[in-house]
């Protein structure tokens, strides 16, 4: 079987506020996730998704979804993970499901683009973003597609900034979260504005501090704003929390609809 080497990328800055469409930071793991796979067109359909617990079930219903909307009852999909790392969650499901979509796309003769992926894998996915989270698993594939630093905001403003990464992490838990702590209703659209601004205007200060730094180590330039965004990430979502001590840093990472991914250094 043919092996394959996926970028797993991570939110680092930005909020999926409910009401908000704000940019997200988003690099990838330099760990990469190594898979072994096999599409190509057969007698029947049959899909085997053998990647991590935590998303098979989800791959393989988004794989059949594909399947099934395109008419494709003589393709195989068979995967599997080669990696004994554990993975950020929701990078894990970004960069699969961007990869299954390219290939079945291409042994049919099809080749996407990236933006392309982006908007077609959004169809087959099986699960429905709450209001602010609609373009987190978007921005995931983005990074995951390009393999590098990228900012991504929405089908229309998004771009690469460098081809940094994050360089190693410590540990990684992923928690589900209930719906926000506050709304607008309970600050007021002057106040809620101004919170849902100081996220954007965050994500695009580390962009800056990004292009402009010779320093390889991304912990390194925007720990301060990290800082930051975590402290109201856990404003707003009472579920998360530290808990674990002995880690320098910690990163509150939007993932799949109502989770974060924990990543600690």
């Amino acid at each position: 079987m043919p092996r394959a080497e996926l970028h797993v990328p991570i939110i680092i800055l930005g909020l999926p506020l409910e009401k908000s469409e704000n940019p997200y930071l988003v690099s990838p793991l330099k760990k990469r996730l190594i898979i072994e796979y096999e599409i190509k067109n057969e007698s029947r359909k049959e899909i085997s998704i053998n990647i991590d617990q935590r998303i098979d079930d989800l791959l393989y219903n988004y794989t059949n979804n594909i399947l099934e909307a395109l008419e494709l009852t003589d393709t195989t999909v068979k995967i599997r993970s080669i990696s004994n790392e554990k993975l950020p969650k929701g990078g894990l499901y970004a960069a699969l499901s961007a990869f299954l979509l390219y290939k079945i796309a291409d042994i049919h003769g099809e080749s996407l683009e990236t933006y392309e992926i982006i908007e077609y894998a959004r169809l087959y996915d099986v699960f429905e973003p709450p209001s602010g989270w609609e373009y987190v698993i978007d921005a995931l594939r983005y990074s995951a597609i390009q393999g590098g630093t990228i900012v991504y905001r929405n089908d229309e403003e998004y771009g690469d900034i460098s081809q940094a990464k994050i360089e190693w992490f410590a540990d990684v838990k992923t928690e589900k979260v209930k719906s926000q702590r506050y709304s607008m209703e309970d600050y007021g659209p002057d106040v809620y504005g101004a919170i849902i601004h100081l996220i954007g205007t965050i994500v695009l200060e580390a962009a800056m501090r990004i292009k402009e730094s010779s320093e390889d180590d991304l912990m390194k330039v925007l720990e301060p704003l990290i800082g930051a965004n975590n402290n109201i990430a856990e404003l707003f979502w009472r579920d998360l929390t530290r808990k674990k001590t002995g880690y320098s840093n910690v990163i509150f990472s939007p993932g799949l609809p109502g989770e974060f991914d924990i990543i600690y250094f």
